[in-house]
């Protein structure tokens, strides 16, 4: 039973009630039949007892007992008397009709022992003759006219439940039809959901209000959000996989780094056990890393030093200082080898404190030549430290800088930023507000030089990036129009002033093309061979050239040129081109200027690319430099290009978005007021915060249209402030922009990581200031 439908289970309870409804009725409507036919009987019989007390009694009370007989005979054929007898007043039987019941005669109570049944009443009846007892008649009255009655009643009401029950069971089935196909919706709407057919909807419409068209609209909600969630879910799941792999990658990146070596490498927790033993170690003791960790390689120690090492190991890792320390440590070979250990405090990405990292060299040898020297020349012993103090500074000095490595070009980065900051941005307030020629001028000149100083910064810190293999570039969408449009806005007004002419070959069917690559980079080699076109040609032209060379399936090839009528360089100059601070002559750098770093860094990128730069140059006559870089092919369509608004960018944030409020996150004073000074000047509303903790106290205080954050703040850093302000109670969807000096692409990766929005560097030009703000502003206010 449990098995059967819902619809069926309502079917079957319907007609068990319907039954039990009937059979009470049934049962209630006989009762009440049959106590109706017995009041007709006692009626009947109170009917016939004087007709028979006047026709019985002369002849008994005459002895007739033949007539008697006779009367008693005309009665029995009634059909309502099953028998008679009458009894005198001695109690004898003197007349009797139809077959008496069996069963001794009760004088008491003047009947027959087990006189009446089913079929038929007995009653007792006095005969008397005014009012004196002359004896008594005995009658069974048949009841078989009750019996059928009721039988003829009972089976018409059988009829009419049987038939009460066909149609109830048939308009209930409709009934419950017509009520369950909502819930049959529900059911194949789950079981698809239950397959992966997620965002299913049941198709039940709305225009009935019941609970079971509610339940439906509240599944299709549901079933829609379980597909965003789903949706959601696996784009999280995708990126977190992409995570791991690339967590991964650098996991294998640095044990090749770690164990690619000779130095043995060693790290512990914050328990001071040790967690991580690369493979030079291993090699080295001959043991497991199972049998190393935790505290096993201290079975190594030497006896001697056992104490020593431990008490060092510990002072410093509670003081969280480094430590050097030499111990002897037993071997593969059996013996016991000398080793120096530095240890350093372990910080996360945080600055919170994790634990110690410790580089360790065999000494061995050393301490054995220092024993020897002790032993047959001792007259050199001073030598012999000397020497050895310069190794270890050496040595001190290799660790420090392969620790500072990877946080220099970051740091260097904000250091020369910022001030530069201060510089242009000054420099572009006062440009806003003056207005006599002279001082224009003079504010240009500066603003010009102090572009070319950040150029030069940037191109010491793109070489510097290169050489450390820190340079990543990007695979974006993009078209060759876009990149030689970018490269005239930016060098046309140095041709123009020259009195050069500058041209663009540029073939129709590359100019569609659309494809995936790093057009900065590509822009940026491009730019420096243009630029020193410009400054090494007096007469004539430039000519920017791009062919293709070669297609596949997935990429094309394509030669790019930039060809000058300029004073051209020898074979013998040509070879120090590509070399870092170099040029042709340094006779070119007191005439032209330059650092020499734009065609290194040029070959740099060109090469990260895949490709190859290469000139061809004769003196007097002009050069072409030339590269070949490979470009990934995009299949699908390119996106349609917004109109550009007529208005400029300050005007619509003036006219459109005028009080806005924003918070600014700036800890450096100078940069504080340049940036409060180019907000206010398009009418925007700027309250300040000086560090991370201060803007996360006044966000939960009040609410801003956008944030401008800068990473690097005392008391909490602006990575910090992003992830608790985004957790607060409408600031999910607020833009926060960093606006930092730190400017490599992993500052941006993490700027996003933590819930930033978008990427500022340092110094801030206003117009692309501006067109970022007025960006996020349409994307998030009305």
């Amino acid at each position: 039973m449990w098995n059967l439908s819902l619809r069926a289970k309502l079917i079957l309870g319907a007609v068990v009630i319907q039954c039990i409804v009937l059979s009470l009725i049934i049962y209630n409507a006989s009762r009440i039949t049959q106590e109706v036919l017995k009041e007709q009987m006692q009626i009947r019989i109170e009917t016939i007892q004087p007709l028979l007390n006047l026709a019985i009694s002369g002849p008994l009370v005459q002895h007739d007992y033949s007539t008697l007989n006779d009367i008693l005979r005309e009665l029995r054929l009634a059909h309502t008397v099953e028998h008679i007898e009458v009894i005198d007043t001695d109690g004898v039987v003197v007349g009797q009709a139809g077959e008496i019941p069996r069963g001794a005669y009760d004088p008491i109570h003047g009947r027959h022992e087990g006189a009446g049944s089913d079929e038929h009443v007995d009653v007792d009846m006095v005969l008397s003759i005014n009012g004196v007892r002359v004896g008594k008649v005995n009658i069974g009255i048949s009841t078989s006219f009750l019996v059928a009655a009721r039988e003829a009643l009972a089976r018409q009401n059988g009829m009419i439940a049987i038939a009460g029950l066909i149609l109830a069971g048939f308009l209930f089935a409709l009934f419950s039809w017509w009520l369950t196909r909502d819930l049959l919706r529900l059911r194949e709407a789950a079981e698809k959901i239950g397959r992966g057919e997620y965002g299913v909807q049941t198709g039940v419409k709305s225009v009935e209000h019941d609970e079971i068209s509610q339940l439906a609209q509240s599944f299709d909600a549901m079933s829609w959000q379980i597909k965003l969630s789903h949706e959601g879910m696996s784009r999280e799941i995708e990126e977190r996989k992409r995570t791991e792999i690339l967590l991964r990658e650098n996991e294998q990146h640095f044990r090749t780094l770690a164990d690619g070596g000779s130095t043995l490498i060693w790290t512990s927790g914050l328990d001071k056990l040790c967690n991580y033993f690369n493979q030079p170690w291993l090699r080295f003791t001959g043991r497991t890393l199972a049998q190393e960790v935790g505290n096993g390689w201290v079975q190594g120690l030497h006896p001697d030093d056992h104490e020593h090492c431990l008490q060092t190991y510990v002072r410093s890792f509670d003081a969280q200082k480094p430590f050097s320390m030499e111990y002897r440590i037993h071997h593969a070979d059996g013996t016991y080898h000398w080793i120096r250990d530095d240890g350093n405090p372990r910080y996360d990405s945080d600055g919170n404190f994790i634990g110690y990292i410790g580089f360790c060299v065999d000494i061995t040898a050393q301490k054995e030549s220092a024993a020897e020297l002790e032993q047959h020349r001792h007259h050199l012993e001073s030598l012999v430290e000397e020497r050895t103090s310069a190794l270890n500074l050496a040595k001190e000095s290799a660790v420090a800088a392969n620790l500072a490595k990877s946080t220099f070009l970051a740091n260097m980065s904000h250091e020369l930023r910022t001030p530069m900051n201060a510089i242009m941005g000054m420099t572009d307030l006062v440009l806003r507000r003056v207005s006599e020629p002279k001082q224009i001028d003079q504010l240009t000149k500066v603003k010009q030089a102090s572009a070319h100083l950040l150029s030069v910064i940037n191109d010491i810190l793109d070489l510097s990036k290169i050489e450390a293999n820190k340079l990543t570039l990007g695979q974006v969408r993009f078209n060759f129009p876009q990149v030689l449009e970018n490269l005239s806005i930016m060098i046309g007004q140095r041709v123009a002033e020259k009195g050069l002419k500058l041209f663009f070959d540029l073939p129709a069917d590359i100019a569609r093309l659309h494809l995936i690559g790093d057009p900065l980079r590509l822009g940026q080699v491009l730019l420096n061979l243009a630029g020193n076109a410009v400054k090494f040609t007096e007469h004539g032209s430039i000519t920017v050239r791009i062919r293709q060379e070669k297609e596949s399936t997935d990429e094309i090839v394509f030669r790019c040129e930039v060809e000058d009528t300029g004073i051209g360089i020898s074979a013998d100059n040509q070879k120090r081109l590509f070399v870092a601070f170099e040029q042709a002559d340094v006779s070119m750098t007191r005439k032209y200027g330059g650092t020499g770093l734009g065609l290194a860094i040029s070959k740099r990128l060109v090469e990260i690319m895949g490709g190859t730069l290469g000139i061809d140059s004769v003196p007097g006559q002009g050069s072409t430099f030339w590269f070949i870089v490979p470009m990934k092919k995009t299949r699908d369509a390119a996106p349609a290009t917004a109109p550009v608004a007529e208005q400029s960018t300050e005007l619509l944030l003036k006219t459109i978005h005028a009080g806005a409020r924003i918070l600014l996150a700036e800890d450096e004073p100078i940069n504080q007021e340049v940036s409060c000074n180019l907000l206010e000047d398009v009418g925007l509303t700027v309250e300040l915060a000086e560090d991370g903790a201060v803007a996360v106290a006044m966000a939960q205080r009040s609410h801003y249209d956008l944030i401008l954050m800068d990473m690097q703040m005392p008391q909490m850093n602006g990575l910090e402030a992003t992830r608790v302000i985004r957790a607060l109670p409408g600031y999910a969807d607020t833009p926060i922009l960093a606006m930092t000096a730190n400017a490599f692409v992993e500052d941006r990766e993490r700027c996003m990581a933590a819930g930033m929005n978008d990427f500022i560097t340092k110094p801030v030009d206003p117009d692309h200031f501006f067109e970022t703000i007025l960006r996020w502003f349409q994307i998030s206010l009305p």
